[in-house]
């Protein structure tokens, strides 16, 4: 359990930014093994690929003055 914990965190880190080679190996051999982690990386893996089909659209530039007029 302890080597999963340590696994989850790499795979976060794997999704910002390219691991060391011994942590990459470290990380598919540990995904080769754990159904769970396999599964953890799989949906995060599903959820990177979502997010690049939304349109980044740029606020109005009175968009914060606005809602926090409205939130107070």
């Amino acid at each position: 359990m302890k080597e999963c914990i340590k696994v989850k965190n790499l795979i976060q880190k794997s999704l910002k930014e390219k691991l060391s080679e011994q942590k990459d190996s470290l990380l598919q051999k540990h995904i080769e093994v754990c159904k769970e982690c396999q599964e953890d990386l799989n949906l995060y893996l599903k959820i990177k690929e979502k997010l690049k089909e939304f349109e980044y659209k740029e606020l109005p530039y009175t968009f914060a003055n606005k809602l926090h007029t409205r939130l107070v």
